[in-house]
This record gives C-alpha cells, sequence and structure tokens, in this order.
C-alpha cells in the first residue's frame, strides 16, 4: 500500500472513531464536517463559502461541464462555479467536508512565494502531495475532540490550504480567491443560484437583493463567476438534466421541465449548443464511452 493509501485509510479510521454512526451531515467543529449517505443521488454540500470535499469511501460521479467525473477514495472536489448540486454514487460513501473562508486561502496564496507553482490545470502533482494533505487533514480531525482545538485547528487548517494550493488543484484553490476577493457578496448569490436554479428569476431582480445597479452587478458576477448569472443558470439546469438521463429514470421532457424549462423545444436547442449534440445522441455517446472505460478497468479474464 503506498503512502496516499496508508494515508486516506488513517484518515478513515479517525473519522469513523469520531462518528461511527453519522448520518447525513455531522459537524465535527467549525468549517469540518463528516458527509455520509447510501447508493444513489447525492445532493452536494451547500455552503456560502469555498469548500473541498474528501471522498474516504465509495465513489461520487459529477456531471460537469460536458464530462462525468469519477471521484474514488482519496480524490476531493474543489467547489467551483461549474460543480453540480448533485452527484450519483454507485455504493455507499463517506466523505468529509472543509469549508474555507477566502481571508484564509488568501493570506497563505499571498505567502507564496511563486504561487500555486505544484498545481496546473491538468492536475499534475508530486507523488506523495495527497499523502500530505491527508495527513494534516487527519491531525485536524483528531484535534476537534480537544479543548484547545480553536488555537491548533487554525494553523492546522493553513498547513491544508498550503497543501491545496501546491497540489493537483491548486489553481481552482487559488481561483475561489482571485476570482472572489472583494466580491463575497457575488458568492454568496452564486451560492443561492445553484440551490434556485431551477426557479425562473431576473439580473434586476438579483441586483436589487445585492444592493447595486443591474449593470453594475452583471459586471461584477461577470468578473467574479467567468460567466453571467443567467449563464450560470442554465450550465446547472443542463448538468442536473444530463445526470438525470443518463439514470434512466426520466424522459427528455421530464427532464426540461424538472430543470425549470417550460419548452422542450428550447431545451433540445440549448442542450445541443451545451453538449454538442440532442439529449438521445449525447447520451448514446456518453454511454459508449462510459462502457468502454468500464471494459478497459476490468481486468482481463484468467487464461484457460
Amino acid at each position: 500500500m503506498g503512502d496516499a493509501a496508508n494515508a486516506v485509510e488513517t484518515l478513515r479510521r479517525a473519522v469513523l472513531d469520531l462518528a461511527p454512526d453519522a448520518v447525513d451531515v455531522h459537524p465535527l467543529m467549525p468549517g469540518l464536517a463528516v458527509y455520509r449517505g447510501e447508493r444513489g443521488t447525492v445532493r452536494m454540500p451547500s455552503l456560502e463559502r469555498p469548500y473541498v470535499m474528501f471522498v474516504l469511501v465509495g465513489t461520487l460521479a459529477l456531471h460537469q461541464l460536458g464530462a462525468v467525473r469519477q471521484f474514488e477514495a482519496g480524490d476531493y472536489v474543489v467547489s467551483e462555479v461549474q460543480t453540480p448540486t448533485m452527484a450519483d454514487a454507485t455504493d455507499s460513501w463517506l466523505a468529509l467536508i472543509v469549508d474555507f473562508s477566502i481571508d484564509e486561502i488568501g493570506s497563505v496564496l499571498l505567502e507564496l512565494d511563486e504561487g500555486p507553482t505544484g498545481a496546473s490545470p491538468s492536475g499534475d502533482a508530486s507523488p506523495d502531495g495527497d499523502a500530505q494533505l491527508l495527513d494534516a487533514l487527519a491531525r485536524l480531525v483528531k484535534v476537534s475532540t480537544q479543548t484547545d482545538s480553536t488555537f491548533m485547528s487554525r494553523h492546522l487548517r493553513r498547513e491544508i490550504v498550503y497543501r491545496l494550493l501546491i497540489g493537483r488543484h491548486g489553481h481552482a484553490v487559488a481561483g475561489t480567491v482571485v476570482n472572489l476577493h472583494g466580491a463575497s457578496d457575488i458568492y454568496h448569490v452564486n451560492s443561492w443560484i445553484k440551490q434556485n436554479y431551477r426557479q425562473s428569476f431576473t439580473v434586476d431582480e438579483l441586483a436589487r437583493a445585492s444592493g447595486l445597479s443591474p449593470s453594475a452587478f452583471h459586471r461584477k458576477f461577470r468578473s467574479a463567476v467567468q460567466m453571467g448569472p443567467l449563464q450560470c443558470q442554465k450550465v446547472l439546469r443542463l448538468s442536473e438534466a444530463r445526470r438525470m438521463l443518463l439514470e434512466g429514470t426520466s424522459s427528455v421532457a421530464d427532464a426540461a421541465v424538472y430543470v425549470g424549462y417550460e419548452s422542450v423545444s428550447q431545451f433540445t436547442r440549448e442542450y445541443k449548443r451545451e453538449f454538442g449534440s440532442p439529449p438521445r445522441q449525447d447520451l448514446a455517446r456518453v454511454q459508449e464511452r462510459l462502457r468502454e472505460i468500464a471494459q478497459r478497468d476490468d481486468p482481463a479474464p484468467p487464461a484457460d
């Protein structure tokens, strides 16, 4: 067993020692919680701060920007604009959620001489980087029961942020600060959109709630999130519809209505624009791709 696998097992045991019977969300301390569930649809965390979700048991599948991404034990999800509100679990699963303030990430980022150089958009990182990150998380979990947890957790959280910034998703973690520094109100609005994307709303309504003019709000939102609020809503709607269709429990019309479309033809047009082909053709292509991956990963049968 490698260093990373050992670190995952150590963290898993530390979590289960403190929350052996945890169901759904079980807080350990402010900014740290255990998340647990069974096979089926998983509601992703609904937090108003950037978070990282570490998978410790099971596999979660996220439908994100035209791809299905699998997160297994030792992998972690960084909250981003395109992080969907739902995922799929193939079996029982266990995860640890750590959320951070923008200042927590920003203060560590400013101390890095060369920025998150250990990370790249492709997700490459040093082989032992994950083991060091998971070790820091295990220590934070164990500290959560101590009387001096506030002091110790502050320093451990800084180490975790550092490990994240130089890790395989460092650019995504840094992006939560680069895009949202000085725009925490926009982060809250974006969080609201992610939970209410099925509803109809206007930019004017969001602007009033933020105390800004529509033009100022739109500029600030686009600068922080890299897309307009209605585009953000559309991406979330289409990603969730695609997930439902891949599950095989909904028709195209049912999925379109569920995510908020009044017109199936409009849904089909926007789906094709987002994913490159109409729903049924896209599903056939994705399912074929998933079969190829499954066959590639299956061990060869033993020779006679």
